[in-house]
């Protein structure tokens, strides 16, 4: 009787899959080129767990082998791959499909529905309320914000080019942490009026932000991803993923409640019964979550777990993404020299970092010739 019911499941499971191999939905997808794929699994066991290495196999080797579009199966989910600029441009500039698919479905318990992952009704409203908070005169008060961190990172690459150096090691260096705290230091410091001091401590809020960000990228990347989420938070990576994402809420929920409170301070009435006015413009730097606290008190549509999911997504967004491409910036100089020494003319007529970058080129190593210093 066992081996009865086992037989039937396996020929339903085996049925189900046919008829969704020979669907039209696969087989359009399949024209596309791509890696071959497994029954149930797709290609993801084609991709490396390492982060580094599934980087190299889908943004290198596969676009390599089958060119700038090419499809993978991960599971029942397909993805098209594109590689092409002009593509992208397109696009990225339409306006006709907005929402996000279930593939940002587990950023949910960390961003909510903030601009990243909202749907395009929520979107388009939310949009509208929060780009004000980016207009070019708010940003360029943070100026001094962005370049006392260049300055610290600058710092951060020489001493580790001079500790390099002391040890007869090679003075070639992974930039991307480096890159990745600084930015992590800036979006604080800008979107929440926090100063974390990522680049030369570590804090528990810090650790969680990069464990937690490396665990989501893995569980995507992993046989987790076909499974219920249930299942993963079971897991010993599951609960450490809960814990992470436990400590970023509270951090994020309590710098909140207390910028909430100060601005509350700063418009309680005067004693001749005047609210005070809260100052926007050079005079009174606002970061951006100071702008949403503001935005909700004078009636904006903003609860606070509105205004931390907004916060959380940029946070996110704002360190991470920019490391990326900043190392890609960086690399890119580096394997064209000529353009390398264009842009550092450039910047020294504008007076802005390369005086440091200068120190760290002539001190840590005195190759100033070789762009792979860089």
């Amino acid at each position: 009787m066992l081996f009865a019911v086992v037989c039937l499941a396996a020929a339903v499971i085996l049925f189900v899959y046919l008829r969704w191999e020979y669907s039209s939905y696969v087989k359009t997808i399949d024209l596309i080129p791509g890696p071959p794929k497994v029954p149930f699994f797709g290609n993801v066991l084609l991709i490396p767990r390492d982060i580094h290495e599934s980087l190299h196999v889908v943004q290198e080797k596969w676009p390599k082998m089958y060119g700038r579009i090419f499809r993978v199966w991960i599971g029942s989910q397909a993805f098209i791959d594109i590689s092409s600029p002009a593509l992208m441009e397109e696009i990225m500039s339409s306006q006709k499909f907005l929402n996000k698919g279930e593939v940002y479905d587990p950023l949910l318990p960390w961003l909510g529905e903030g601009l990243l992952t909202a749907p395009e009704n929520k979107w388009r409203k939310r949009r509208r309320l929060l780009t004000p908070a980016f207009h070019f005169q708010i940003l360029d008060n943070f100026f001094d914000i962005f370049n006392k961190n260049a300055d610290i990172l600058c710092q951060q690459l020489c001493n580790r080019l001079l500790s390099h150096g002391e040890k007869n090691s090679p003075t070639e260096i992974e930039v991307f942490p480096f890159l990745k705290r600084c930015t992590l230091d800036i979006i604080c410091e800008a979107a929440m009026g926090m100063q974390v001091n990522a680049q030369i401590e570590d804090t528990e809020y810090i650790t969680a932000v990069q464990r937690f960000s490396f665990l989501l990228f893995e569980k995507f990347m992993s046989l987790w991803r076909l499974t219920p989420d249930w299942m993963y938070f079971l897991s010993a990576n599951g609960k450490e993923y809960k814990k992470h994402l436990k400590v970023i809420h509270d951090f994020t929920s309590k710098v909140i409640k207390d910028r909430k409170k100060e601005i509350d301070q700063e418009t309680e009435p005067t004693s001749q019964g005047d609210e005070k006015q809260p100052e926007f413009g050079s005079k009174k730097r606002r970061a951006f979550l100071d702008l949403m606290l503001i935005a909700a008190k004078q009636g904006a549509d903003l609860n606070e777990i509105d205004i931390r999911n907004e916060v959380d997504t940029f946070m996110f967004e704002g360190h991470d993404t920019t490391a990326s491409a900043a190392v890609w910036f960086l690399y890119c100089m580096a394997t064209h020299p000529d353009h390398q020494v264009r842009r550092a003319h450039v910047y020294c007529r504008y007076r802005l970092y390369f005086k440091t970058i200068d120190m760290t080129f002539t001190g840590a190593c005195t190759r100033r010739a070789e762009p792979s210093v860089w």
